[in-house]
């Protein structure tokens, strides 16, 4: 798998387009800019992704110097990163030679549509890491702590793209809910041992989630951006 990894991350970062897109590349990085000059997104200019997005590539910028090859070298990473959390989260799932095919036909995918500083790329490799933990934590489905990175796997979700940190909510909490409700009715579970766990899950998910959205309206990202998801985005 690093033999994977690391040729993936050079077949990537060699075949990347020799230009910058302007959509979505050019918005992150003109973002990115903004936000090394202490602007902050959705509070001084137009956000369409949540302001994770602008301070992971500020930094790498801030790191490594003003040149579009530190961001492509940390886009080809971020996109390498696909095949190690999409092998752990398949791991024991399929036979090898299944995963290895899945593996290559990903790999095909992403050569044939390359886009550096693609904002749903992050969100890929969290989404596979949260499916890998949220299929370990169907087994112990009673144990809050199971739920412990699936909770902050969504709210890392949520800072790259607001509306795919709802969808993660429902896409990792409906098994699990679903696993509690069929042990309940099969006798497993009493029921209000599985009302608990639920409850525990619950507090748990909105502790977490509730805070890092407090933290976000507490420095006035959050109000703005809710105005632009229910007005401009909601109306297109």
């Amino acid at each position: 798998m690093t033999l994977l990894f690391l040729g993936a991350f050079v077949a990537l970062f060699l075949t990347a387009p020799y230009y910058v897109n302007v959509y979505d590349e050019g918005l992150i990085l003109t973002g990115a800019l903004r936000v090394m000059a202490g602007e902050m997104p959705s509070t001084d200019f137009y956000a369409n992704y949540g302001p994770a997005q602008f301070y992971l590539v500020a930094a790498v910028l801030e790191v490594f110097g003003h040149s579009l090859t530190a961001t492509r070298i940390y886009d080809a990473l971020l996109v390498a990163l696909i095949f190690p959390a999409a092998s752990w989260a398949l791991s024991g799932q399929l036979p090898r030679s299944y995963l290895m095919a899945a593996l290559s036909l990903i790999f095909a995918l992403l050569l044939l549509y390359r886009l550096p500083l693609y904002p749903i790329t992050p969100v890929i490799v969290l989404g596979l890491l949260g499916s890998g933990f949220t299929i370990r934590a169907l087994s112990t489905p009673a144990s809050p702590l199971a739920l412990v990175p699936i909770t902050f796997i969504v709210v890392a979700i949520t800072t790259l793209r607001y509306d795919i940190g709802a969808i993660a909510t429902a896409a990792f909490g409906m098994p699990l809910l679903a696993i509690l409700a069929l042990q309940a009715h099969a006798g497993i579970l009493r029921p209000a041992h599985a009302a608990v766990a639920l409850g525990k899950a619950v507090l748990l998910f909105a502790l977490v989630v509730g805070a890092a959205l407090g933290a976000l309206y507490a420095i006035g990202i959050l109000g703005p951006a809710i105005h632009d998801l229910t007005t401009y985005n909601g109306a297109n």
